[in-house]
This record gives C-alpha cells, sequence and structure tokens, in this order.
C-alpha cells in the first residue's frame, strides 16, 4: 500500500490482493525456511553451540533471523 500505491489499488479493484498477500507470504515463509539454516551453517551456529553456550547461540540466532528476515523484505516486498 504505502510502497506501491498504484498496484495496490488495481488489485483492490481487481479482487486480487488477498490471493497475491497470500502468495508473497506463503514464499516469504519457505525462503526464511531454507535461508536461517543456511546461513547458520556457514556462520557455524550449530548444535554443539547450543550445548556449550546457550545465550550465545540464541544471539547469533536471533541476529541471522533479522537479517534474513531482512534480505527477504527487501527481495520480495521493496522491490
Amino acid at each position: 500500500m504505502e510502497n506501491k500505491p498504484i498496484l495496490y489499488n488495481q488489485m483492490i479493484l481487481n479482487g486480487t490482493l488477498q490471493s497475491h498477500l497470500v502468495e508473497i507470504d506463503q514464499i516469504a515463509t519457505r525462503r526464511l525456511e531454507r535461508m536461517i539454516p543456511e546461513m547458520a551453517a556457514a556462520e557455524g551456529v550449530d548444535k554443539k553451540m547450543k550445548a556449550a553456550d546457550q545465550m550465545k547461540w540464541v544471539q547469533e540466532m536471533n541476529t541471522i533471523l533479522h537479517r534474513a528476515e531482512d534480505l527477504v523484505l527487501q527481495e520480495l516486498i521493496f522491490n
């Protein structure tokens, strides 16, 4: 609505907004489900780290989650 108001209005008028939003949500969720484990593995955030230092593991996973969400938003929503 804020980034592409013309497209938003067209979809409202055509009745395609809801199905588009559901599709984007599903794509974003699948992308995050793939991206987070890949990023964690690449950065060495694994079960060993979780067993050794849970707080550091949580911190690292939260950082990865936020970075992945930002990437998906940029990729799917803002472009």
